[in-house]
């Protein structure tokens, strides 16, 4: 008898114990033969570990890495290899995202040995050398100092958020906020009708939207959107904002599926978090390009995380100009505070929630959901995924979960 992940486990295995629900739900009896029946809803109930008859946790990892041939499996190891290269793979958990990794390049290999897609790694940008690159602003609050553009945030957040205060306002008022905004009512609504919920019938206004999802959820979600809109128009450069875009909503899907496991956290408060952790990078290549490439250049080379090389060039990093960013568009203090220490959750005085985000952001990186600028998987924060108390079997169903969620989530947003 042993306690497996969720990915370990196959049709045909008998369950020793029976598989509960969060909702406390019975979804399968001790001692049925699994089914890929079985195995889906366990999935769609955030499952992340069962106990079966006959086996271990090492027959079954054997039987996934023997079902793939082994040049598919060596190409793979050595792809992910590159990319958790400054990470800490010692720690159970990186290690188990490392190993959920190379199952994952061999399969998208085709399990024949051929390569399977590549680490993306910037081309070297041949920019001028440190002569040339004045200093870049000294703190992140001089570096957002007199920029219009960014300075201010569109007020209909703040009217939305001062209805969401009132008690008097009606889901009606909430709704006709947004419904002031085309635009944005349209992408609540598609989002609305997206896995992200998964909703038996189709919500088809803004009231019902409000109904279904929640005011405050829905306001979150606008907020998210709104930041989106504000830095869709970068110039393209040293990276695709399409990329870091895509990058940004792995970490909230991530950060989402993660809170539902915790049973604790917002799911919603974090989605936000973890779609707008990346705020201060996206800052940095709008406004200090050059300064960019240099430090690019530098993970690149050295195989640091790019928080690392951004504090050794500028004295600060994107987390802490991202919070700076928050900040001076007077957005959640709670929502600033996760966003500038999602490198550093210890720090934060809510460490679950700031450790959500940590984690959904090396998930994202290790799964090449998009791209940040880093080639390389950051370290795991030991003290963050302590906090958070999560079995092994969380990853490997988060992974499983988030995939199509990513990609619809990603077509309600940016498209």
């Amino acid at each position: 008898m042993g306690l497996l992940n969720i990915v370990d486990l196959k049709p045909g295995m008998t369950i020793a114990r029976d598989v509960i629900g969060k909702n406390g739900r019975l979804l399968v009896p001790r001692g049925a033969a699994l089914t890929e029946g079985h195995l889906r809803v366990c999935n769609i109930w955030g499952v992340t570990e069962a106990e079966v008859f006959d086996t271990s946790r090492d027959e079954a990892r054997e039987a996934t890495f023997d079902a793939i041939a082994p040049g598919a499996l060596k190409v793979a190891a050595a792809q992910a290899a590159v990319l958790f290269a400054g990470c800490n793979t010692d720690h159970p958990a990186v290690s188990e995202l490392l190993r959920l990794r190379i199952i994952e390049l061999a399969l998208e290999a085709g399990g024949n040995g051929s390569a399977g897609p590549a680490i993306t790694v910037l081309a070297d940008t041949g920019e001028a050398g440190e002569e040339d690159i004045p200093p870049a602003p000294p703190t992140p609050t001089a570096l957002i100092a007199g920029d219009e553009a960014m300075g201010s945030f569109p007020e209909v957040y703040f009217e939305l958020q001062s209805a969401l205060d009132n008690p008097g306002s009606s889901d009606a008022h909430i709704a006709d906020i947004i419904g002031r905004d085309p635009g944005l009512t349209a992408r609540l609504l598609k989002l609305a009708n997206s896995p992200l919920y998964g909703f038996a019938s189709r919500v088809d206004s803004l009231a019902r939207g409000v109904m279904m999802v929640g005011a405050r959820e829905l306001i979150q979600l606008a907020l998210g959107l709104t930041v989106i809109d504000k830095f869709k128009d970068i110039p393209p450069g040293l990276l695709s904002v399409r990329q870091v875009w895509e990058h940004a909503i792995g970490c909230a899907v991530f950060a989402r599926i993660l809170a539902f496991q915790t049973e604790k956290l917002s799911m919603d408060r974090l989605f936000v978090a973890g779609l707008i952790h990346d705020l201060g990078l996206l800052v940095m290549l709008k406004k200090i390009p050059r300064h960019m490439a240099r430090i690019m250049k530098t993970v690149r080379a050295e195989r640091i995380p790019l928080y690392a090389a951004e504090r050794r060039m500028l004295g600060y990093d994107h987390a802490e100009l991202g919070q700076a960013m928050m900040q001076k568009w007077r957005l959640p203090p709670v929502l600033c505070e996760i966003v500038g220490a999602h490198h550093h959750p210890e720090a934060a005085a809510d460490l679950p929630e700031a450790a959500v985000v940590h984690l959904a952001d090396l998930m994202a990186v290790a799964s090449g959901v998009g791209f940040n600028g880093s080639p390389h998987v950051p370290p795991l924060s030991p003290v963050a995924w302590d906090s958070l108390g999560l079995p092994l079997g969380a990853l490997a169903v988060a992974l499983s979960q988030a995939k199509r969620q990513i990609r619809d989530i990603t077509s309600s947003f940016l498209d």
